[in-house]
Formats: structure tokens, sequence, C-alpha cells
């Protein structure tokens, strides 16, 4: 077992002294790129400036501009491939995002093509420090991935899962319990989840200024109830396409006592009612749409 550790030690140390002797010979044939402080200069100001594309035929120079690509990887804060969805393998994604432990932000949309859970999971677990998550679309992932941001990413404040039919409305109350820090939760066509779901989540989330509930069968006045008597810091409410929301629901919206406890703080203009002025507190307080 020792004679094995001893090898593996030997053949890193050989593959790290092939990489530094490439890149001294690189730098020795004139004046490169590769010569410029990699962290200070190349990674803050050159790298952040090129496309994925170049960024991944910049690693073919050789071994010297592939260590520079991955150092750059490992720093980034924010990781966006909506507009490359389709376009990379699992493979690539794992190239920008292996060995990243300070990714904050993670936008996935529409990669449903090779995004699963054996992919995402296992970033998740690496990335304790997410904070906005975007899954929109991706079709094959499961009720394993908000279990596992729920388990793995405390300070998380904004997911995004439209369009994920897959979700399941218990997935969604654990995410909650996990993830108390949650600012922002769009859950649009996501019709597995329920009433019971979102009371969990009103519940949990204190910070709750943004959510989606588009098309989804199972919210009805019930949920719309619990709105209104929860203290979540609510500012924009999308209920467009709630087909089991009735009328009284949204005229609990403007029953003062029934949504807010505290008194109105607009003051009725002469010829006003109190209900109107404290109608006008409601919209400038709620964005809802319907």
């Amino acid at each position: 077992m020792m004679a094995c550790d001893a090898s593996c030690h030997d053949t890193c140390h050989l593959v790290h002294e092939d990489m530094c002797l490439d890149r001294a010979q690189t730098l020795s044939c004139g004046p490169s790129l590769l010569y410029l402080p990699w962290e200070d200069v190349l990674c803050r100001y050159v790298l952040c400036r090129l496309s994925l594309h170049d960024l991944f035929r910049l690693r073919q120079v050789n071994r010297a501009a592939a260590e520079l690509v991955k150092a750059f990887f490992g720093r980034r804060l924010q990781v966006d491939l909506t507009h490359y969805a389709g376009r990379i393998p699992a493979r690539s994604f794992h190239t920008i995002v292996d060995g990243n432990r300070v990714l904050r932000t993670l936008v996935l949309a529409n990669c449903r093509d090779w995004l699963d859970d054996s992919v995402l999971c296992g970033v998740i677990t690496c990335c304790p420090r997410l904070q906005h998550v975007d899954v929109s679309g991706c079709s094959r992932l499961t009720d394993a991935t908000p279990r596992a941001l729920a388990a793995g990413c405390p300070d998380l404040d904004a997911v995004v899962m439209r369009d994920c039919h897959w979700l399941s409305a218990s997935a969604l109350a654990a995410l909650a319990l996990g993830c108390r820090r949650l600012q922002r939760i769009d859950v649009e066509s996501c019709w597995a989840v329920d009433d019971a779901a979102i009371k969990v989540v009103l519940a949990a989330c204190c910070r709750l200024q943004n959510l989606s509930l588009c098309k989804i069968y199972g919210i009805t006045d019930a949920t719309i109830r619990e709105i209104a008597y929860c203290r979540t810091p609510l500012t924009d409410l999308n209920i467009s396409g709630c087909w089991r929301v009735t009328d009284d629901s949204i005229r609990l919206r403007l029953r003062g006592v029934l949504v807010d406890r505290a008194r109105p703080s607009y003051i009725p203009l002469q010829g006003e009612s109190s209900s109107e002025a404290y109608l006008k507190m409601l919209m400038h307080r709620l964005h809802l749409q319907i």
C-alpha cells in the first residue's frame, strides 16, 4: 500500500514538472500571453472577456494554456450555459465546473439533452456556496436534485425550475426546509406542486419576495389564503393559469384585515374611502400577475 502511494505521488510530481517545463518552454520562445500574471491579470481581465468557445480553443494550445484555463474555471463565481444548452456534452460541463468550490450562480436552463442527476448532484455537493440555481426545462432530472440542494446549499436564495414536471410536492417542501434563505422560487408548470407544499414554503422561507406558481392545477384558494396571512416580505406573485383560484381569492387580497394586519400607511385623500386607500397600498406593495 505504501509503495502504491509513493508511486502515485511520484507520478503526480512528474506530471507537475512536465507542465512547468512546458510552460517554461513556451515562455522561452519569446513574448507570450502566458508570461503575464495569471490570477491578477489574465484571469481577471482577459479570460473573462472570452467566449466559452474561445476558452476551449485556448486549452488546446499547449499544457500551460490548459492549466491557465483550468485555473480560470476554478475561480468563476458564475456559470451560465443557457446559450450553449444543446451544444456541449456532459464532459465539457465537467471541465468547466470540476475543481470549483466558490461557485455562486449556476444557470443550466434547457440543458435537457445531457443533464441528469448523476452529473448535477456531484457538482452541488462540491459547491456549498451556491446562491442561484436555474434548471428550467431540464427534463432528465429528478427529485434527487432539489434534495441535494436542500442538503448541501443552505445559502441558496433563488431557485428556478420552470417546466420541471418531475418536481414533486414533497421535494419542493424539503427544499424550502433546507434552504430557508430563499428569496425567489419559480416553479411554473411544475404540475405536482400543491397547496400543502406552498404552505411549507411560506412557513419556512421568511425572506421570500418572489413566487411564481403559473399553470399549476394543484394551486387553489387555500394557497391564496396562506399568502394573505403569511409574514413573508412578498412583493411579486404570479398565479396566471392557476384555474382553480377563484374570484373570491382575488377579493381576499383586497381586504385589509385578511392581507395585512398592520394599519394602512396610506392616508385617504379627500373624497377617497379607506378601502380605496388601502388598495393603493397593496398595489404598491405587491406585484400580482393573474
